[in-house]
């Protein structure tokens, strides 16, 4: 009984012991904060999520001062904060932390420009440049942007132009001291804070040299389009055999598509068409395949009409883009689909491509396909007319298909439409602005379809600024749908998603025993939603087995019993801005999608339901 009774005493001790170590280490570990509000004004709140106890207290400086400042807690738990910053307290950067048992977390900032992402991934030296993002432009302010080669010390500094920037878009002009070809940093500051005010962009910035934009594109790009003295006037030019007629009953595919070719051939150059009506018959399946750096340009989309569509009964493409084709595009006519019959053997035009753009045209798909550039990097769509009808040899798509399109400016367009909408899925680096969305109320179709505006799941980086979106001679047919902007998260396809419990982790990984894992479809995320760690999420680098490999250290190493959950950004990096939106059955609407960083300030909505946040894990 002795023995017993010494090896209680023995343990009873080594408990205690090992009781007060644990508490030494939860007392000990230094407070972090992993979520926090970026933006607030005097006497508004902000939130803080993060690992500290129900205890900590928040304190915060003011731009540059030195001395901290206790805040005002309004909600308190353990992980949680909600603080206000005092009313008296002038708009400036924000410098926040937590502080418990004598450790101090590392400071968030509250009001710190942010950059997301470019107009163009390209700027011309001396050229004109936007970025979009959050706090770019405050009151009081003068924000920078600065720019620098990769291994250099050197500092070139931009010129913004004030009136037209704002708190989520700067416009300015670049430095004429850039070179062109080099790869640039670019540090941007709204001019609050000092030098802790600035941040780096994640996205660098490639200089291009200066040149003539001559479609007027407005991307930094565009002057590489520079083969526009080059001119093949379709009906007269003595290097082409083949001239065409532009009458309208002759058959004119031969004639262009012969320039065409000789313009790529010869290094590049701007394919005429003069006035007329340009009819178009081959028996091959394409009506017209457009080459590397050539542009076929009219006198104006109302005064050159390309047609097709004669010949319903044959499988045929009105217009292809080869994949890989750079430096092309359309200008200044119209695309006419004159099939009467709707037959399901015509496609309107596809492809995909790198510098490719449409300005000041007008096509109309007539009741066919949508126009497929899914995938292109670097597009211009600009001042053009897309009209489309009720496409049921098609599966009722909409006009426009444009997933995973990157680096793309979609701007001062009329969509005018019947069924499903406008197709941004997988997008990052866009621009979507001052286009008018018309949907037509008239048009009908099985109720079983699904109809939305503009559908931009899983996109990153984008700006959808100062858009128009009505329906038009409605109400529209209700299926129980009709979102005007909607990010969905994959709709029933829950593209990678799953829970689990943590088993292990290491600085870059996380060990889940029971899951067996490979390769995943998208580039998700894993994040911690319970126990220690709670709040983190990083990307997912790869899986095997076991173990998920992540993009950056943890700053607080999740335990075995902590939860998380995988998932896909549905939307990431958001501005939704200054929009319009009338008739529509829906606003703008993230549905069982995970977001973050999404701005939606200005928009108006008319008889178009509401702004729904909806971020279920399914």
């Amino acid at each position: 009984m002795k023995f017993y009774s010494m090896i209680h005493r023995l343990l009873l001790l080594l408990s205690v012991l090992l009781s007060g170590f644990c508490r030494l280490q939860t007392l000990s570990a230094q407070p972090c904060i992993f979520n926090s509000s970026p933006s607030a004004q005097p006497g508004e709140t902000v939130s803080l999520q993060g690992r500290f106890g129900a205890t900590a207290k928040a304190y915060f400086l003011k731009g540059t001062a030195t001395t901290p400042t206790a805040l005002p807690i309004q909600v308190q738990s353990a992980n949680h904060l909600i603080v206000q910053i005092p009313p008296q307290t002038g708009l400036d950067l924000y410098q926040l932390w937590v502080e418990e048992q004598g450790q101090r977390s590392p400071s968030v900032f509250v009001n710190q420009a942010q950059g997301h992402h470019f107009d163009s991934p390209e700027g011309s030296v001396g050229g004109s440049l936007r970025i979009f993002g959050r706090n770019l432009q405050l009151p009081g302010a003068t924000p920078r942007v600065r720019l620098m080669a990769t291994g250099s010390t050197t500092v070139h500094e931009a010129v913004i132009d004030q009136e037209q920037s704002d708190p989520y878009q700067l416009r300015m002009n670049l430095p004429t001291t850039l070179q062109p070809g080099q790869v640039y940093s670019v540090l941007v500051s709204n001019g609050l804070g000092g030098t802790a005010g600035e941040t780096r962009m994640e996205l660098p910035l490639t200089a291009t040299v200066s040149g003539t934009d001559y479609f007027q594109l407005g991307v930094g790009w565009a002057a590489k389009l520079d083969f526009y003295r080059n001119v093949y006037n379709v009906k007269t030019d003595p290097r082409l055999t083949l001239k065409a007629t532009g009458d309208g009953v002759a058959n004119d595919q031969p004639a262009l598509q012969q320039a065409i070719d000789r313009a790529t051939a010869d290094g590049g150059g701007i394919v005429y068409l003069p006035a007329g009506t340009y009819k178009l018959l081959n028996s091959s399946f394409e009506y017209l395949r457009m080459r590397n750096r050539v542009v076929v340009q009219g006198a104006g989309k109302d005064q050159t009409l390309i047609k097709f569509g004669y010949e319903p009964q044959t499988s045929h493409l009105g217009l292809d883009w080869p994949v890989g084709t750079r430096q092309a595009g359309l200008a200044d006519l119209s695309l006419l689909n004159i099939d009467a019959t709707a037959s399901s053997l015509l496609n309107s035009s596809r492809g995909q491509g790198t510098e490719i753009f449409l300005q000041r045209v007008r096509f109309d798909l007539n009741r066919g396909d949508w126009l497929w550039l899914a995938n292109s990097d670097k597009l211009v769509i600009a001042n053009t007319d897309l009209s489309q009808g009720v496409d049921a040899q098609f599966n009722y798509h909409g006009p426009l298909q444009l997933n995973g399109c990157s680096n793309f400016v979609v701007r001062d367009n009329t969509f005018t439409y019947a069924v499903d909408g406008l197709s941004l899925n997988e997008t990052h680096e866009g621009v979507f602005e001052h286009n008018r969305v018309l949907r037509d109320g008239s048009a009908r179709y099985p109720t079983t379809t699904v109809h939305h505006v503009l559908i931009m799941n899983f996109a990153r980086n984008v700006a959808v600024l100062n858009n128009d979106f009505k329906v038009i001679n409605g109400p529209a047919q209700n299926s129980n749908d009709g979102e005007t902007i909607i990010s969905e998260g994959g709709g029933p396809d829950r593209i990678d998603e799953e829970t689990g419990t943590v088993s292990g982790a290491t600085a870059t990984s996380l060990q889940d025993q029971s899951k067996n894992w490979s390769r995943f479809r998208r580039q998700p995320v894993v994040a911690l939603v319970s126990g220690k760690g709670m709040g983190q999420w990083r990307r997912i680098v790869s899986g095997s087995g076991t173990t998920l490999q992540v993009d950056r250290p943890w700053e607080v190493l999740p335990d075995a019993g902590s939860h998380y959950a995988i998932f896909n950004w549905s939307a990431f990096n958001w501005v939704v801005q200054g929009n319009r939106m009338e008739g529509n059955r829906r606003g703008i609407t993230f549905y069982h999608s995970a977001l973050t960083q999404v701005a939606v300030v200005n928009n108006t909505l008319l008889n178009s339901g509401s702004i729904d946040l909806t971020p279920v894990q399914q």
